[in-house]
Order: C-alpha cells, then sequence, then structure tokens
C-alpha cells in the first residue's frame, strides 16, 4: 500500500540520485496518527540518506520514495524482520545528482580501504627461478622484476595515501582512476616479461627493459632514475 499523504513542491526524485529523508514507523497506521512510534527521525534528529539504486533501502521504501517530489510525504506498509506488517511514513527532504567522481572514489574505497595493502596491486615475482642459465639473462631478468615490484610498491602507496583522505579532495578520483590504469599496465608487463623469461627470449626482455624504464619515468619521475642508479653500484 503506498498512500501519497502531501505532495512536494521539489525536484522529482529518480534513481541514481542521493536522497534524504524523514521516517516514522510505527507497529499501526492508527499508532502512526496518535505519534506512538518505534523510530522517528524527528525526534532523534537523524536522517536517512543513500542513493537511490545501490540496494541499501528496502524495496517498499526505495519504490515508495521513487518519483515523489521533494518535500512530498508518503505512508506505506512494510514487514519487520519476522513477516508482521509495520506502518511508516516518509518524508523527502531533499534530492540531488550525484558527483559521479564521488561515487567512484567511494567504490573504490570500499574494496580497498582501510586494508593495509591492496592485494590487486601486489605481484609476486619468483625472484630465484629463472629457466635459463645465462648469466646475461639471469641479470636482465632479476633486474626487470626488481624494478616492477617496485613499480607495484609505488602505486600501492600512492594509491593508499589518496584514500587516507577523509574528504573527496579535488581530482581524487581522476588520480585513481589513473593509478588504477597504470596497475593495469604493470600487471601486463609483469606477464610478458615472465613469458619472455620462459622462453629464453633476451631480445623481448630488453625491449620491456625499455617499456619499464620508460613508464617508471613517466609514472614516479626523479626517484626511479635514484632507484636504477643503485641498481648499477649492487
Amino acid at each position: 500500500m503506498k498512500q501519497v499523504l502531501k505532495d512536494g513542491s521539489g525536484p522529482r526524485v529518480t534513481i541514481g540520485e542521493k536522497v534524504k529523508f524523514h521516517f516514522m514507523i510505527a507497529r499501526t497506521i492508527e499508532d502512526l496518527a496518535l505519534n506512538r512510534t518505534i523510530l522517528n527521525s524527528f525526534e532523534s534528529g537523524t536522517t536517512m540518506e543513500c542513493v537511490l539504486g545501490e540496494g541499501i533501502l528496502l524495496p517498499e521504501i526505495e519504490e515508495a520514495i521513487l518519483g515523489l517530489h521533494v518535500g512530498a510525504t508518503v505512508r506505506i506498509v512494510i514487514e519487520d524482520e519476522f513477516g508482521e506488517p509495520l506502518a511508516a511514513e516518509l518524508f523527502v527532504e531533499e534530492s540531488a545528482s550525484v558527483n559521479p567522481d564521488e561515487g567512484f572514489v567511494k567504490s573504490f574505497r570500499s574494496i580497498c580501504h582501510p586494508v593495509p595493502k591492496i592485494t590487486s596491486l601486489e605481484s609476486r615475482y619468483s625472484d630465484t627461478h629463472v629457466p635459463a642459465q645465462d648469466d646475461q639473462l639471469f641479470a636482465l631478468s632479476s633486474k626487470l622484476r626488481a624494478r616492477l615490484k617496485e613499480l607495484a610498491e609505488r602505486i600501492t602507496l600512492q594509491i593508499q595515501g589518496r584514500l587516507n583522505e577523509r574528504e573527496l579532495l579535488p581530482n581524487m578520483a581522476t588520480e585513481l582512476r589513473r593509478w588504477r590504469e597504470r596497475n593495469e599496465i604493470q600487471v601486463k608487463l609483469a606477464a610478458e616479461v615472465e613469458r619472455a623469461i620462459n622462453a629464453r627470449n633476451i631480445t623481448d626482455l630488453r625491449k620491456l627493459e625499455s617499456d619499464v624504464s620508460r613508464l617508471g619515468l613517466e609514472w614516479i619521475g626523479s626517484n626511479w632514475n635514484a632507484l636504477a642508479k643503485e641498481e648499477e653500484h649492487e
């Protein structure tokens, strides 16, 4: 049952929007009328706020709110956890379009934060196993694996630093997207390196060394040059 008690004068609520609403819940409609409520956000001063279509709300509540205008009040019947009917009144206070960047960052955080390490960015290399005894191949393989591992660790640190920001800062979503793309490139490069090692193809490894160096300079900058110098002195 859905009964619109009062129509609103604001914009119409649509799927995908962030909506804020007050609610009163009672055992019966009569109890609602007499203000004998089980839950009452007007009294607690706490509104419900969520994005419609994300599956946070009960389907009955979401269906009741969709299509209303801001300022509207609607009465519905829902069920409690035991299947018993409850009467509810919802007052739509605000509705606004969601910033797509905010949605992206929220989704990214839900996957990666507050886990100390982002498992999807961790690269594992069998540093001690190279299926060839050629010294030159072994040296190049070890260097490439070390640099790819360094890339993965730097990307992880950069993403975690951004995720630790409490607020959605300017360009945060853009940076997260860029770092995610870099991780995908790094993972692909790592797979190509392993294939070249297994094939004992030193020509491909030299080409991949150039690709890794270019990406390291592009993503990390002068610190990447410092890492390369350290390797040369080892």
